[in-house]
C-alpha cells in the first residue's frame, strides 16, 4: 500500500503532502521511486510497445517465440506482489492480434486463449520476463546520467519527469541477457528513458523506453530493438489473482507450429 512505500522510505517520501522529491538529485528520485515501488502491495499496468529483431545468424534464444522479425503487443491488467500477475495481452502476429491472458502464480505460468488454459513450461530467462513488477523496478536502474526534465500532471497527479540515455548492460540484465545472447554485447546501443514519479509519494507513474542494439560484425550482424510504454496506476487496491482450474501442460517450444510460423 501507499502509507507502507511512505514508511518504507522514511521522511523523504512526503507523507505530508509535500514534494518529496524537491532538492532530490535525479538519480536519487528514481532510487528511492524503485524502493517505494518495491514496498507497494499491488499494482495496475497498462502498456504498448513493439520488439524488433533484424539480422542473419542471431542466435536469441529468449525471442525464439517471436512470430515476426517485428512483434507489435499491448495489454492491461494487475500485479499482485510478491509473485502474481494477472495481464490481458494482445500480441500481432502477420495480420491478426492474437488475445489472451497471461497468469503467473508463483514459478507456474498460464495462459488462457481461445477458451482453453494451458500451464507453459517456461525457460527461466523468459520467466523473468512475465514479471511486471519486477520490470518496473528493473526500468527505474536503465537510466544513464538521469536530469529532471519539469513537471506536469498525469491522471490528477503531479509528477516529475525524468529522463536520461539507456544504460543498454542495465537494460539486456533486466531482459534476460537478450543482447549478450544476440552475440550484440559489443553493439552500439542507443536509445531513452523518461519515467514521470509522484512527486508526493515517489511512485512512478508511466515509464517510457526506446532503445536500439545494433551490431556490425563480419560473422554476424543486426539488431534487437524495443520501444515500451506504460502506465502504472490503481496502486495498493485489493487484487485476487488465482491459477485457472483445469489447465493442460504446453511445452513453449510447440508455440511457434500452434501460430502457424
Amino acid at each position: 500500500m501507499i502509507l507502507a512505500a511512505v514508511v518504507a522510505i522514511g521522511t523523504a517520501c512526503g507523507a505530508d503532502g509535500s514534494d518529496a522529491t524537491l532538492e532530490l538529485p535525479a538519480d536519487e528520485a528514481l532510487a528511492r521511486s524503485a524502493e517505494a515501488l518495491a514496498a507497494t502491495d499491488s499494482f495496475r499496468v497498462a502498456f504498448e510497445g513493439e520488439v524488433g529483431v533484424e539480422g542473419e545468424g542471431l542466435d536469441i534464444a529468449a525471442l525464439d517465440s517471436l512470430p515476426t522479425e517485428q512483434t507489435a503487443f499491448e495489454g492491461e491488467g494487475a500485479v499482485d506482489r510478491p509473485d502474481r500477475a494477472r495481464i490481458d495481452v494482445d500480441i500481432d502476429v502477420g495480420p491478426i492480434a492474437l488475445p489472451a491472458t497471461v497468469v503467473r502464480v508463483g514459478d507456474d505460468v498460464f495462459v488462457e486463449a481461445f477458451g482453453q488454459s494451458t500451464r507453459v513450461d517456461v525457460p527461466a530467462g523468459q520467466a523473468r520476463l512475465l514479471d511486471p513488477a519486477a520490470l518496473a523496478e528493473a526500468a527505474l536502474g536503465w537510466i544513464e546520467d538521469p536530469v529532471e526534465a519539469g513537471s506536469e500532471s498525469r491522471d490528477g497527479v503531479e509528477t516529475v519527469r525524468i529522463e536520461g540515455s539507456v544504460d543498454g548492460e542495465a537494460l539486456s540484465s533486466a531482459l534476460g541477457g537478450i543482447v549478450g545472447e544476440a552475440g550484440l554485447s559489443e553493439a552500439v546501443s542507443q536509445g531513452e528513458v523518461v519515467v514521470w514519479i509522484g512527486v508526493e509519494d515517489l511512485l512512478p507513474r508511466r515509464i517510457e523506453v526506446d532503445y536500439t542494439a545494433t551490431a556490425e560484425r563480419a560473422d554476424t550482424g543486426g539488431s534487437v530493438s524495443l520501444t515500451l510504454e506504460a502506465d502504472l496506476f490503481d496502486y495498493g487496491d485489493e487484487v485476487t489473482i488465482e491459477a485457472p482450474e483445469g489447465a493442460t501442460p504446453l511445452d513453449l517450444d510447440d508455440l511457434p507450429g500452434l501460430l502457424g510460423s
